[in-house]
């Protein structure tokens, strides 16, 4: 169980950096759009330059080339941005984490009905023999905050800004 606090500290990291990374996005795709924009005034330079005659056909084909090669590049790299725009909410992953943190006082706090409820929302599998939990196995996404160790510091939790790769 995370404390309320922390969930709420962790999604609000979390929401920060996400805005951070969409704002590095639009500048991204600002400066690929400026540049494939250039494109058909260079193309239209260097057609100039080949029909006056200042450029070889063996230089013209090489440039004309690049400059296709370069525009399926940037269109490539534009699509790719576009369509890493996380198309998700972080709002509900907090209420996952909300929610597995609330599930044990509730759980010990209900009725028999309500138990099993609890226990049909979070787990695929359980036995229990002679009295006690003989096996679970959560559904996801619980499973994965089964798995974080009990003594987890903030720091295992929340991403470290000074070592951004970006």
């Amino acid at each position: 169980a995370f404390s309320e606090r922390k969930i709420e500290l962790m999604y609000r990291a979390a929401k920060a950096e996400a805005e951070r990374n969409g704002s590095e996005t639009v500048h991204n795709l600002e400066v690929l759009r400026k540049r494939l924009n250039v494109l058909p005034e260079r193309e239209s330079r260097l057609l100039d330059t080949f029909l006056a005659e200042q450029t070889t056909q063996e230089l013209y084909d090489k440039k004309s080339a690049e400059l296709k090669h370069e525009r399926i590049d940037l269109q490539n790299q534009i699509k790719v941005l576009e369509e890493g725009q996380p198309a998700f909410t972080l709002e509900p992953i907090k209420q996952v984490f909300l929610q597995g943190s609330r599930a044990t006082k509730e759980f010990l706090e209900a009725d028999e009905n309500k138990k099993r409820n609890i226990a049909e929302n979070l787990l695929w599998n359980l036995s229990i023999e002679n009295g006690k939990v003989a096996q679970i196995q959560y559904k996801s996404p619980y499973h994965i905050l089964a798995k974080v160790p009990k003594n987890v510091s903030n720091s295992m939790l929340l991403p470290d800004r000074d070592s951004n790769p970006n």
